[in-house]
């Protein structure tokens, strides 16, 4: 929920630019946006004019246009780049267990940013993974060019165990599979995004996609237990070089060290 709501803001901060290159005098505010005025009991949803004339201009322009405002605003805003896992999962709760459920930080906040923004994914799977996520993640305009598929691979796998608060997570398992060797190379239209999400994924990872972006606007990265123990000198390179880092109150203290959390975000 968290990474969701998140996400929600990083995209709406993108819903806010709109590229003035491409659509000319067309900027609709977060209140034009969140509140549109009522319409009539059987009348045409109403749309202010400057956004009729972005649904006018995106059909013209061969792009997706509609009755629903999404598509439309699809159309205009800033994509969003999300670099991050696509896994199997194994969960243990006080509620349930399930096994090899789809799962991975890059699906869930590219699915939470497809809700206001277009998604540029960056990941990679084994041809184990389900085609049916990806199948999904189309039908929400990801555009998953930035995904690669290893033959024969076995992709990430994550087991955990989460206690009844549901907020910290103990690693059980961990296989990386073709994580283990992924180098990303960034689709070449991939690398002028101005918004970028690091989702929960190898630190090196993250650092080389930071390497191929050209001049981000705002970089978000996020980070768990298992890389903080274990990939800390990279981590520490990405927290330079980032404006956000999304840390849990049992990782922030693992990364600092220091139990006080005001403290610990100082450091």
């Amino acid at each position: 929920a968290s990474v969701a709501a998140l996400m929600s803001s990083l995209s709406q901060a993108a819903c806010a630019r709109v590229d003035a290159a491409h659509w000319p005098g067309v900027a609709l505010s977060h209140t034009q946006r969140a509140q549109p005025p009522a319409s009539p009991v059987g009348a045409a949803p109403h749309r202010p004019a400057r956004l009729r004339a972005v649904a006018a201009a995106a059909g013209a322009a061969g792009g997706v246009a509609g009755s629903s405002p999404l598509p439309v605003r699809l159309a205009v805003m800033n994509r969003v780049l999300i670099v991050g896992s696509l896994a199997l999962d194994t969960l243990e709760t006080p509620f349930g267990r399930v096994d090899n459920i789809i799962g991975g930080a890059g699906l869930y906040a590219s699915t939470a940013a497809s809700f206001f923004s277009p998604v540029n994914l960056v990941g990679v799977v084994g041809d184990d993974y389900p085609r049916s996520a990806l199948d999904f993640l189309h039908a929400r305009q990801v555009d998953t060019s930035g995904v690669e598929i290893i033959p024969g691979g076995k992709s990430f796998r994550w087991a955990g165990r989460y206690e009844y608060d549901m907020n910290s997570a103990e690693t059980l398992d961990t296989q990386l599979g073709v994580f283990a060797d992924f180098s990303p190379t960034l689709p070449d239209r991939y690398r002028d995004t101005r918004y970028v999400f690091l989702a929960n994924i190898t630190p090196a990872v993250q650092l080389a996609v930071l390497d191929q972006v050209r001049a981000p606007h705002f970089v978000m990265a996020d980070s768990m237990n298992f890389w903080i123990q274990g990939a800390r000198a990279d981590l520490l390179q990405v927290l330079r070089r980032v404006d956000m880092m999304l840390l849990n109150d049992a990782e922030l203290r693992q990364l600092t060290g220091t139990p006080n959390l005001a403290r610990a975000a100082l450091e």
